[in-house]
């Protein structure tokens, strides 16, 4: 059987699994949960924390905005430019930067940040989205951030789709479960 005879049957599964809404609203749906159910673990979550500026519903959005503290779980260089060398086997660079971030709150979020990056002269950035725990963008960003709802469209700016997001949510889950677990472990040996 070709594949073009069996995408009209990939669909109709993929509709009666959904209810007809489109698979990568639902991924991004169940990856906002799964951003939701990790929040409560904030204070142990391993990446980089910064502040993040959300925009508040309705007429507030306008003159108070919403600050809320965020750990990067996503980045995707999307330019680079003006490489310099620094030091011996590093290069600094002006970078634009599209991070995806779990907020304090639970809700991914994401936003566009510029700024100088320092990378090793063998480990250029890829355009790729890269994880949390890659040297590429630890401390990304520096500053607060401006941060809009991760929604998971096609779109560049959203970083990454909702596969490799949930695919990131359960790296870091696993840390913070290992870690845990270490915990508990060193703990039941001494005391």
């Amino acid at each position: 059987m070709s594949s073009e005879s069996d995408l009209p049957a990939l669909r109709q599964q993929v509709a009666e699994i959904t209810g007809g809404a489109r698979p990568r609203a639902v991924l991004a749906e169940l990856a906002q949960s799964m951003a939701s159910e990790l929040a409560q673990y904030f204070e142990d979550l391993p990446m980089h924390p910064f502040t993040g500026i959300a925009a508040r519903d309705g007429l507030f959005r306008y003159i108070a905005p919403r600050i809320v503290r965020h750990r990067v779980l996503l980045g995707r260089y999307r330019s680079v430019l003006h490489s310099a060398p620094y030091g011996e086997r590093m290069e600094r660079s002006y970078a634009t930067i599209d991070v995806v971030a779990i907020g304090e709150d639970g809700v991914l979020r994401c936003g566009k940040w510029e700024g100088f990056v320092k990378y090793a002269q063998d480990n250029r950035p890829p355009i790729a989205p890269i994880d949390w725990s890659d040297s590429r963008i630890r401390n990304v960003p520096t500053r607060a951030l401006v941060l809009r709802r991760w929604t998971g469209t096609a779109e560049p700016r959203q970083v990454a789709p909702p596969d490799q997001v949930m695919e990131a949510l359960i790296r870091v889950a696993n840390r913070v479960a290992a870690e845990s677990q270490r915990d508990l472990g060193l703990l039941k040996t001494l005391l």
